[in-house]
């Protein structure tokens, strides 16, 4: 189908190698799995990790789509040119920042 993923997370290599086995992250994600180690400890939401992930997966923001649980997150990948982001989050984080953005952002909720 062509459609490649990654997991990108600001956690460090102690606590994020633990849940990677925990939870068998590499059954979905293969080796793209990248964290705040693999670029100096860039913290979102600067967009320095998801242009290096892009980058790995040679796609283009336009070709990519986001999935996001925090403000940080979203404001990195606004600012890495990625137009289609979906927020999982509450209500009020939304609405705080659909018209800072000027992006539409959808949110869901579990």
């Amino acid at each position: 189908h062509g459609m490649v993923t990654c997991l990108v997370t600001n956690a460090p290599n102690y606590a994020f190698e633990p849940i990677k086995k925990k939870l068998n992250l590499r059954k979905f994600f293969g080796e793209h799995m990248y964290n705040s180690c693999m670029v100096n400890y860039t913290f979102k939401p600067d967009p320095a990790l998801l242009l290096f992930a892009m980058e790995k997966l040679s796609v283009t923001p336009e070709e990519c789509m986001i999935f996001e649980d925090t403000m940080k997150g979203i404001t990195a990948a606004e600012r890495a040119g990625i137009k289609r982001i979906v927020a999982i989050r509450s209500e009020g984080m939304i609405n705080d920042y659909r018209d800072l953005l000027g992006i539409p952002l959808k949110n869901y909720c579990f």
